[in-house]
């Protein structure tokens, strides 16, 4: 039987080349109002030398920017240049090892890891900007910064602060009004622990709180309210030990637990004082969509796995051959603040991922919108979908051979109405074997520019943009 042809599995490829503020064509009408600048990370990189990375999570991180300026947009595109991508080049090998690949070692290397575990610093998920320092993010607590102007590398970014650990997340909250971030640090060890942290000014990590964790969780987000940060612990839970002692992979330090529930953690933002905590139904997610408070509860919306094995279907054989891809459910948990009980409902049946709202404007409140990639049949993420939670409707877009990347939301300037923007998306046309910018209106979803690219981009995570 002939093998299945998998149009977008060249999406999951190494792509090497390097741009440098390349003219891209227009088609269609960049709205006068938007200027700014795309940035957008991913894996670019799968193979070094004659090694392969197993994971879509493992590649060699690469930015690309979009610069929109009156109309006309620029794109530039850069390997991030971290220990783990100057390192593995200079010895045409890997050297550090990645979400769910090691490298091949000797027995003298591993004893060197027990030694001295050694975390890498490819910062392929995503980027922000903090107090004017542009960095790109991955699960480990080495983020890296950039340029904005040029996109090359700058350094390893430092914290002025001592607070130690192995693990933190890529999606840190910023809150627009306190003018402050926060984030999560987890430290793996004998004693292992959370820390809940915020930054004001400066570069210092201040803890809201530090608390003791027998079997720490996978965390790859987190959700901020008004009063309140929910840490949403699955019974995907580390031995760490092992992810101390860095001998096995990140992923494979971590084990689905059938002996536990799903553990919401409600901590006061001012004081760190544990509000809750309530367990629920076994439940993975990658991703928090938003957080309020309402009539005496706490609502924690996030997109809902049944279990962890989405991880394993993120392997890249799997993925370039086609195989199985379940998305999740947008779900919602009300829990009463009152006497600590959680119930759950869905609120669409469309299987999403990579969620994003009107961040600044209604993050950590109640909101009506939500803007994600879907998913259609037995394809990859080739759909996007803009959701009406007041009404619970939803509009489409999608085209043969296109698969949209996460939806970006840039609000008109002035604007009163929650979805009064634009959707930026980087989307692989397979048919051209080239990427694209589509830019749509935000209210509609209906299409208003479409800025071509030179190269493909392949398949990423997030990006933000930043305003001109």
């Amino acid at each position: 039987m002939a093998s299945r042809q998998i149009d977008y599995a060249i999406g999951f490829q190494s792509q090497l080349e390097e741009f440098q503020g390349v003219q891209a064509s227009v088609k269609g009408v960049i709205p006068a109002w938007l200027n700014g600048v795309l940035v957008r990370n991913c894996p670019a990189k799968y193979e070094v030398g004659i090694e392969k990375y197993r994971h879509w999570f493992d590649g060699l991180a690469k930015l690309s920017k979009i610069e929109i300026s009156n109309g006309q947009a620029t794109f530039t595109s850069k390997f991030l240049k971290t220990k783990a991508y100057l390192d593995s080049s200079e010895q045409n090998r890997m050297v550090y090892s990645e979400f769910a690949t090691n490298p091949h070692r000797t027995f003298f290397d591993k004893l060197k890891i027990i030694l001295k575990p050694g975390l890498t610093d490819n910062a392929n998920v995503n980027v922000a900007s903090v107090n004017d320092c542009y960095l790109a993010f991955t699960e480990t607590v080495k983020p890296t910064q950039f340029s904005l102007a040029t996109l090359n590398t700058i350094d390893e970014f430092s914290y002025m602060d001592k607070l130690y650990g192995q693990v933190s997340t890529a999606h840190p909250h910023y809150d627009f009004k306190r003018q402050e971030l926060y984030n999560l640090l987890v430290s793996m060890g004998p004693k292992s622990t959370y820390t809940l942290y915020r930054i004001g000014q400066g570069f210092e990590r201040k803890p809201i709180v530090v608390m003791p964790v027998d079997k720490p969780a996978y965390h790859h987000s987190f959700s901020i309210s008004q009063k309140y940060v929910t840490l949403v612990e699955s019974p995907l839970v580390a031995n760490p030990i092992d992810l101390a002692l860095g001998i096995k992979t990140y992923i494979d330090c971590y084990k689905w637990s059938t002996k536990r529930g799903t553990i919401f953690r409600v901590f006061d933002r001012d004081n760190g004082e544990l509000v809750l905590s309530a367990e629920t139904d076994p439940i993975f997610c990658f991703h928090h969509v938003n957080s309020f408070e309402k009539d005496g509860q706490l609502i924690v919306d996030l997109l809902a796995y049944a279990d962890s094995q989405i991880i394993n279907q993120l392997y890249l054989d799997n993925l370039r051959s086609g195989g199985p891809m379940q998305l999740c459910k947008l779900r919602r948990f009300c829990i009463s603040l009152k006497d600590k009980t959680i119930k759950s409902e869905i609120l669409l049946g469309d299987d999403l991922e990579l969620p994003r709202i009107n961040y600044q404007s209604v993050n950590g409140t109640d909101y009506s919108y939500l803007y994600a990639c879907g998913q259609s049949q037995d394809a990859f993420l080739n759909r996007l979908v803009k959701a009406d939670l007041v009404n619970n409707t939803t509009k489409t877009w999608q085209e043969d051979g296109c698969y949209p990347g996460e939806p970006v939301f840039v609000a008109r300037p002035g604007a009163e109405k929650e979805d009064d923007g634009l959707i930026l998306s980087l989307v692989l046309d397979t048919r051209i074997e080239k990427s694209q910018l589509v830019i749509f209106d935000a209210q509609s979803l209906h299409e208003c520019a479409r800025v071509n690219l030179p190269a493909l981009i392949p398949f990423g995570f997030h990006g933000q943009f930043f305003t001109s």
